[in-house]
Formats: structure tokens, C-alpha cells, sequence
């Protein structure tokens, strides 16, 4: 279970989505105070002075902050709705954890019901269909039974080995 659990691709996905859902609320949460800025700069003007008729120089100081309204927008919307994602997504890669589990005990018991099946072909049946064509080739032979009998024998014998062979992909398979 555990490997099938590593292994799919569907329940790593749900998995990074969940990740990515949380990541997503960190990230609604930092940008909170994203579009508040401040400037500083100094500037140097040269212009012609009236009073003096000279060139005069100018100093300039400014500061600039840029508030966005609303003012108070923590963005709980999209945290929210971060949340709300990262639950949904957790509840799918918990469901496929489940349905993924089921999966494998249901194959589990499906190669188990295959191999006791393929123990008793081997056992019982391979034999005695083995055992039968004998009996009716000798029995033919003596005179005791038709053609018909002998290649009715040899009939049941190939059916059941086809349904082994059956029986041996669907193990191998499964």
C-alpha cells in the first residue's frame, strides 16, 4: 500500500495542490501591506534668478508615501479562499489515500483468489483430465469406447488447459 500510495500520480497531484493552496495563504497574507510605498529624492534645479540676474541653484527635498485604500485590506478574502482550497484539497488526497488502500487489498485478494484457483488446476484438475485421456485411449484400444469418446476426452482436456493458461495471465497479470 505504501508504494501505491508513492506511486500515483493522481493522489501527487492532490498532494501538491493542497501544498500549493497553503503557500497560496502565505502568500495572500505577506501582500497585505504589498502596495504601501515610500520615496525619497533630492533634485538640483538651475534657474535664472530675477533679483540678481544670475544663474541661482535651487535645492529640493522631497518625501513621497503611497497609501492604498482601502487602508485596511488584510486580504482575508483570499486567504479565505485559500483555506477553504487547502481543505478541499487535503479531503481529496485523504479520499484517494482511501479509495487507492481499497484498491490494493482488493487486488491483494484478487491474486490470492487467482493463485488458490491456479493451485487447484495444478492439484486436481491438470491430472485428471491427464489421467482421463489416458483411460480412454486404452480403453479404445481394448475396444471399450467410440472414437468419439476418446476425442471427446481429449476435448475436456484442451478446454481445461486453456482455461489454466487463463487462469495463469490473469495471475501473471494481476
Amino acid at each position: 500500500t505504501r508504494t501505491a500510495l508513492r506511486q500515483r500520480p493522481d493522489l501527487q497531484m492532490a498532494l501538491l495542490n493542497r501544498d500549493r493552496a497553503k503557500a497560496e495563504q502565505a502568500l495572500a497574507r505577506a501582500q497585505r501591506w504589498e502596495d504601501v510605498t515610500f520615496d525619497v529624492g533630492v533634485e538640483k534645479e538651475r534657474k535664472e534668478n530675477p533679483v540678481t540676474k544670475g544663474l541661482g541653484t535651487d535645492n529640493l527635498f522631497g518625501v513621497k508615501a503611497t497609501i492604498p485604500l482601502p487602508l485596511f485590506d488584510q486580504k482575508q478574502g483570499r486567504v479565505q479562499e485559500m483555506k477553504a482550497e487547502e481543505q478541499k484539497n487535503a479531503a481529496e488526497a485523504e479520499g484517494l489515500e482511501f479509495r487507492i488502500g481499497a484498491e490494493v487489498l482488493s487486488a491483494y485478494r484478487h491474486i490470492e483468489s487467482l493463485r488458490e484457483i491456479r493451485a487447484h488446476f495444478v492439484e486436481h484438475l491438470l491430472d485428471v483430465t491427464e489421467r482421463n485421456v489416458k483411460l480412454a485411449k486404452d480403453a479404445y484400444e481394448g475396444g471399450l469406447l467410440s472414437i468419439f469418446d476418446v476425442v471427446q476426452a481429449n476435448r475436456q482436456q484442451a478446454d481445461i488447459q486453456n482455461q489454466y493458461i487463463e487462469i495463469l495471465k490473469d495471475y501473471r497479470s494481476a
